[in-house]
């Protein structure tokens, strides 16, 4: 993908320690995993997280996986809830987000969202885990998943939300990276079409 050099020499910001990682620093042993979430407070996310967290085991036996957010506002919560076992970093400038080419929806058509199918039967599939958010920061970013091969040449897989209630699927992760795992659908299921996810 012609986006993924420039990707690579950006840096975002470990949010356990405040240090500055580069994303090529996870190059070399293993593929990456990059789940890029919209915004802490979102319950939407919190619900794709939570989903991702059932295959995160699978997944770091041969490949990193960490999720990003752009932005650390409501952080706090996120964390104390246990959504995501694993790393979290924030990329506060939007470098990567921009980079990879994410949507952001304007201050008039992100109104859409509240009649958006797929986001009620997400944010329904997420109360009925007893899963809440709030409206606190960037309301207008979207993200999606990115896999890059171990060697930092490829992308592996490519899924770009089109709406905040897009969700790929966690076999489509497992399928990307060759675990011969099949995840049984669940609460967490979602839907990531042929037009949003790219293998």
């Amino acid at each position: 993908m012609s986006f993924l050099q420039n990707l690579l020499k950006l840096s975002v910001t470990r949010l356990a320690n405040r240090e500055k990682v580069e994303l090529s620093s996870f190059i070399g042993e293993k593929p990456t995993v990059f789940f890029f979430i919209r915004r802490f407070g979102c319950p939407l996310c919190r619900y794709q997280v939570k989903d991702y967290s059932r295959i995160y085991e699978s997944v770091t036996k041969v490949a990193n996986f960490v999720v990003i957010s752009p932005e650390f506002l409501g952080h706090e919560e996120f964390t104390s809830n246990g959504y995501w076992p694993g790393e979290v970093f924030i990329d506060e400038k939007k470098e990567c987000y921009s980079t990879i080419g994410f949507k952001r929806y304007n201050p008039i058509n992100v109104m859409g969202v509240f009649f958006d199918k797929q986001v009620k039967e997400m944010n329904a599939k997420a109360e009925a885990q007893g899963i809440t958010g709030n409206f606190a920061g960037d309301k207008l970013a979207t993200g999606g998943v990115i896999i890059v091969d171990k060697e930092g040449k490829n992308v592996l897989m490519e899924f770009k939300q089109k709406s905040a209630g897009d969700h790929c699927e966690p076999q489509k992760i497992l399928d990307a990276l060759k675990i011969d795992e099949t995840v049984e659908d669940g609460e967490g299921s979602g839907t990531c079409g042929t037009e949003a996810c790219g293998l």
